[in-house]
């Protein structure tokens, strides 16, 4: 009997589990696949590294809060500090932005100038020191205390009445009424790809904090691959005498007698007294009879939720001169259509209009093969089958290297596909609706404040992950997991 059965081992589900197994309770965590992380993890190909989706992560260097936190439990993964983060490439004119306030106001006045840039500037400045007093309150004030200057003291409160009223609003419903001077600047939406929803359906306040924590805090990589992160958070769980147990894909959950009975492929059965599923929701309730507490509301509630885009995406080795890519950032948005708008109405209609290109070995020199690197490609795509996309192939390629031939003439004459990541692949890989990277869409109706619930209407049983907290990455999905764990302990607490 375990305190705490954890069904599903990726990061979400490995930071609650850590943290439960740190305050001392028995914590069993089973994954269905060969390797902990989930998504939090890579393959390897001919001899070069290519991440499945963790390429960088916000808010989670040394100086903040969820850095101090990782410390405090027990992770000593170092992370590499990005700087050439961003280039955006339109047909008539490309922008950078490398992760500072000072490069986006430049990007958002080549775009536009105007007054109201540095208005909106100040705004996500006021954002960022938000969430840095919400983060030094987190720490125990063990961090530094933000600085408290002039400008924020009085800027502070109508900025904080703007950050609440942008909880019900689309990205540009917000900017139409707060800033309208650049409700049309395609820089105010810069991270709409992460975000997987065009401006006018987009929750105002997942982007700015998106662009708050980007400009503020930098972004990072783990040293050695998101690898390393994962198993990090289950040496924490082993460490304090918790058990991860990896091939255990979970066929059936039933609660009787307030005990949870968890039964595993190949015929485990384990018990607990609680149960925190990191596992994809729809996916995890068809498999649990909850013993007179069928979850049928719950469900129904779940099924009128919207899934996020998918991802396709196209995992390369280029062999050649690297040189071509020296003007390029880290990561590159390449856009053949000439607003975000059109971008995302040829998703819908299955065209490809726009891509990102990462070059991994900018940030990590020691994963290439001599002169052959790391390239990937990635577009969001409505869902596709493995047969629907085999019969489009050659032309989604053909459309897809002609894009990155206008921009970076010659690279996909040096290109090798190793291996290309589908809709249904990931679906394959992860059990998430509708291959959906990022859980459910992030409208104004189903994100942060009217997120999915933790705590589910089965009295023990908790949610982790993506499906309660979307977008903002792998540092969002800890803080889902840091939620959860709290919200375990106090019931185990109760009974």
């Amino acid at each position: 009997m375990y305190d705490v059965i954890v069904v599903g081992g990726g990061i979400g589900g490995l930071s609650a589990g850590a943290i439960l197994s740190k305050k001392g309770y028995s914590v069993l965590l089973l994954e269905k696949n060969s390797l902990p992380g989930g998504n939090c993890n890579y393959f390897e190909y001919s001899g070069i590294r290519f991440e499945f989706a963790v390429h960088q992560i916000t808010t989670i260097g040394s100086d903040t809060g969820m850095g101090w936190f990782l410390r405090e439990l027990g992770i000593r993964t170092e992370f590499i500090r990005i700087n050439d983060l961003l280039d955006i490439y339109y047909p008539e004119r490309s922008f950078r932005i490398s992760g500072s306030f000072d490069s986006y106001l430049d990007a958002l006045n080549r775009f536009r100038s105007c007054k109201q840039n540095r208005e909106y500037i100040a705004f996500l400045r006021d954002v960022s020191c938000l969430v840095e007093h919400y983060d030094w309150l987190f720490s125990g004030k063990i961090l530094s205390p933000p600085e408290m200057n002039l400008p924020f003291c009085v800027r502070g409160p109508f900025s904080l009445f703007r950050f609440l009223k942008s909880a019900d609003m689309t990205s540009e419903q917000f900017m139409k009424r707060f800033f309208p001077a650049i409700a049309d600047n395609e820089m105010a939406y810069f991270l709409a790809p992460y975000i997987g929803l065009p401006p006018d359906r987009s929750a105002a306040i997942m982007n700015i904090c998106a662009n708050s924590s980007y400009l503020s805090k930098g972004s990072y990589y783990p040293a050695g691959g998101s690898r390393a992160l994962s198993e990090a958070f289950c040496d924490v769980i082993k460490n304090n005498g918790g058990s991860v147990l990896l091939n255990s894909e979970v066929t059936e959950v039933r609660k009787r007698e307030g005990k949870f009975r968890v039964s595993t492929r190949g015929g485990g059965i384990y018990s607990s007294r609680a149960l925190v599923l990191n596992a994809p929701v729809k996916y995890a309730l068809d498999r649990i009879i909850a013993g007179g507490e069928e979850p049928d509301e719950y469900k129904r509630k779940i099924e009128k939720l919207a899934c996020s885009l998918s991802p396709l995406r196209i995992f390369c080795i280029y062999e050649g001169d690297t040189s071509v890519f020296d003007k390029m950032g880290y990561e590159s948005f390449m856009y053949e259509s000439s607003s975000l708008r059109q971008y995302f109405a040829d998703i819908m209609d299955g065209k490809y209009s726009g891509f990102s290109v990462l070059l991994p070995f900018k940030i990590d020199p020691e994963n290439r093969q001599g002169n052959r690197v790391p390239v990937i490609i990635t577009t969001l795509t409505k869902y596709l089958t493995d047969e629907e996309f085999e019969v489009r192939k050659e032309s989604v390629l053909d459309r897809i290297f002609g894009i990155l031939d206008k921009y970076a003439k010659g690279i996909s004459s040096g290109i090798q596909i190793a291996s290309i990541l589908t809709p249904e692949g990931l679906k394959k890989r992860t059990n998430v609706d509708s291959g959906a990277m990022y859980g459910w869409e992030c409208s104004p109706g189903q994100a942060l404040f009217n997120r999915l619930k933790q705590e589910t209407n089965i009295e023990g049983m908790f949610l982790s992950g993506h499906w309660t907290r979307p977008v903002n990455g792998i540092s969002g999905v800890i803080r889902s997991g840091t939620a959860c764990a709290k919200l375990v302990s106090r019931y185990l607490k109760r009974h």
